[in-house]
């Protein structure tokens, strides 16, 4: 009777992914016959990547700003690889919310090059009151 191998990760080796997105998992593979090191790809497809910037306009910049928003969301769309970009508000508070869903990083990094490219007003400065929060967020 074969048994199962037993896998266990190996102590100072990082599971890492790799340029398509798939985790690398180094491992101590252990079984009646044998030990050997192993590496598992244990998760193989483009990390999708979500985005949520808080930005907070002075009230005379806000209708502004929510204008920019709202154009560097449109340019984002029309990107391959941009499921979603939308502008919200809150509901409390002056801040303005966008908010982004991309297959991958570098469709993210391709949506950001083309609000550039398109002339859209992308900068932080004086016209806000404080620095945008963004948050950064990965499928688990």
């Amino acid at each position: 009777m074969r048994r199962a191998a037993v896998v266990f990760p190996v102590q100072g080796r990082p599971t890492v992914r790799n340029s398509v997105g798939c985790l690398i998992i180094t491992a101590f593979r252990a079984n009646s016959h044998r030990c050997e090191h192993t590496r598992l790809v244990a998760y193989c497809r483009p990390m999708a990547l979500g985005l949520v910037a808080f930005h907070y306009p002075k009230p005379e910049h806000r209708d502004e700003l929510l204008e920019r928003m709202r154009a560097a969301a449109e340019v984002m769309r029309a990107v391959e690889g941009c499921t979603d970009a939308s502008v919200w508000e809150m509901r409390e508070g002056a801040a303005l919310v966008s908010t982004g869903t991309f297959a991958s990083e570098e469709a993210w990094t391709q949506a950001v090059r083309a609000v550039l490219e398109a002339g859209v007003d992308f900068e932080y400065d004086e016209r806000e009151s404080r620095p945008r929060d963004l948050y950064f967020l990965a499928e688990p």
